[in-house]
């Protein structure tokens, strides 16, 4: 009796400390938009939903599904003291038949976030996410929405106890790069891309996004693998799994 009784308090003083902060927070709103493929062709019909990214809660900010081309919009606003953490979270069933949807959460930068509702916000693009996982040595790199020009990329053979460096090159003005290797093996192979960069970052060293290939990418010999695309990735998006890396 006296548990539920804290429970029943609990759940008060935690309501009427929210709503305060609603009144004497300010409004900021988020924007963001990008396109979603899958194997290559627009995945329509995607659900994906904002949430700002609370301490003991998710508060659902929008919901839409992609249209014919791929491309969604979701906007919203909360009242808030500090700045709202927004996620984007993708719910798709790109090459799966399970009973339940694969989730993709992408936290976006607080960066993106301004003063006044969702709507009044500037469009923050996450690029081009392909769903299907065909990770390939080429892609597109942006920052900010802008060409990222001499990211460094390098391909492994990600190893029970080290890494094989495959192949390293930079992008070029464009953004795009391609790697590309070979290695000896009775198993096939299990290939990784480490990508460092700085964008939006000025700390001693680089940001690492690691990309796993899926082995159904790599093919026998050393030029029949097929090419696949990882899409376009905007490194300002925060990863998971996401660090430095000094020595590289």
């Amino acid at each position: 009796m006296n548990f539920i009784h804290f429970l029943a308090v609990y759940s008060v003083l935690f309501s009427s400390a929210s709503a305060l902060l609603g009144l004497i927070g300010s409004k900021q709103g988020v924007t963001v938009t990008g396109r979603l493929i899958c194997n290559g062709q627009p995945a329509s019909g995607v659900l994906v939903k904002m949430y700002e990214d609370g301490t003991i809660y998710d508060s659902k900010l929008d919901s839409q599904k992609t249209g014919a081309d791929g491309t969604f919009r979701v906007s919203g606003s909360q009242n808030k003291i500090r700045t709202i953490d927004p996620k984007v979270n993708i719910y798709h069933k790109c090459n799966y038949n399970g009973l339940c949807s694969k989730k993709v959460s992408i936290n976006i930068p607080k960066s993106a976030v301004v003063s006044g509702s969702g709507n009044n916000a500037r469009n923050y693009d996450i690029g081009t996410i392909n769903l299907a996982n065909r990770f390939s040595g080429e892609s597109t790199d942006l920052c900010n929405g802008q060409p990222a020009k001499d990211v460094r990329i390098k391909l492994f053979e990600d190893g029970t106890i080290y890494d094989t460096k495959l192949d390293s090159v930079k992008t070029i003005a464009d953004g795009t790069f391609k790697v590309q290797g070979s290695q000896n093996k009775i198993r096939k192979i299990d290939p990784k891309i480490n990508i460092y960069h700085r964008c939006n970052h000025s700390g001693l060293c680089p940001k690492k996004v690691t990309i796993h290939v899926p082995k159904n990418a790599v093919g026998k010999g050393s030029k029949e693998a097929q090419l696949f695309d990882i899409g376009t990735l905007n490194l300002a998006n925060r990863y998971p799994g996401e660090g430095t890396d000094c020595i590289h």
